[in-house]
């Protein structure tokens, strides 16, 4: 009769080691695909800001640029009376509240945006009536009319409304330069985290290898005969003595442990009538 038995595997040790080769594993696959989803999810979410901050920087463009080109429509019909030139002009005042709202809902977010859009609103308002006076007048009484104006005045409010968008488009690129910071930021820690999560993966394993090793060859140690007490070990049944020998190359020599020795001295030195 030959008992098979596994105390390797059958040992607590063994037992932890199993269940670590479960779950580090499991843990190694999972915590790697949430960090790749939370900085993809990261990196969307910068990206769209810095999308954001180039629209804002074009809504400003665009918005003093029809301006500009209702100013420079006015001027033109000033200049020669014709009404060919008040086509960029009348073309402005109809896009503007639109383009001057989007503007607004896309700063909404930003306080310091929308307080320059309030001080803003009035400038850009008092220009077009302005415009919108003396393209009247110049039809009413041509350019002597339109002299009896204060010219001057058109003037510093254009000046007054390029100075508040400047002011728009540097809060802007300063907001840009933060965000590109940020994904660059958000870039790299992710790299970095993806590649300690690599080594550690690859480290696992190659201490997995060998501790799998370690326990099939400590497997090999427990096939052992009952009856015989002898185990065996390279196709043979040897001896416990013999085994130690060839697997270990350990010398073994007969003795008697400590307490069997204090046993025997108790039944030597028990008298035949304490015994009976």
């Amino acid at each position: 009769m030959v008992r098979e038995a596994t105390a390797g595997f059958r040992s607590r040790h063994a037992r932890r080691l199993i269940l670590v080769g479960l779950l580090v594993p499991s843990a190694l696959i999972v915590v790697p695909a949430i960090v790749v989803y939370q900085a993809e999810r990261q990196l969307a979410r910068s990206f769209r800001w810095v999308a954001h901050t180039l629209k804002v920087e074009r809504q400003l463009t665009r918005v003093l640029t029809l301006i500009v080109d209702a100013e420079t429509g006015q001027r033109g019909f000033i200049l020669t009376s014709t009404d060919t030139y008040l086509e960029p002009y009348y073309q402005a005042l109809a896009q503007l509240p639109a383009e001057t709202a989007e503007l607004a809902s896309l700063t909404r977010d930003n306080p310091v945006q929308q307080r320059h859009l309030q001080e803003l609103g009035p400038l850009v308002a008092a220009q077009l009536e302005f415009m919108e006076e003396t393209v009247s007048q110049a039809r009413q009484g041509g350019r002597d009319a339109v002299r009896a104006l204060d010219i001057d005045r058109g003037r510093k409010m254009m000046d007054a409304i390029r100075a508040r968008l400047r002011l728009m488009e540097r809060e802007e690129s300063q907001l840009l330069v933060t965000r590109q910071e940020q994904v660059a930021s958000h870039a790299r820690a992710s790299t970095t985290l993806l590649f300690t999560l690599v080594v550690l993966s690859l480290l696992f394993a190659v201490a997995m290898l060998l501790m799998l090793r370690r326990l099939f060859k400590l497997r090999e140690l427990v096939k052992i005969c009952a009856w015989s007490r002898t185990v065996e070990y390279g196709g043979e049944w040897l001896s416990f003595e013999q085994y130690l020998q060839r697997r270990f190359n350990v010398d073994t020599s007969h003795g008697i442990s400590p307490v069997e020795a204090e046993r025997v001295s108790r039944l030597l030195h028990t008298r035949p009538s304490d015994a009976s």
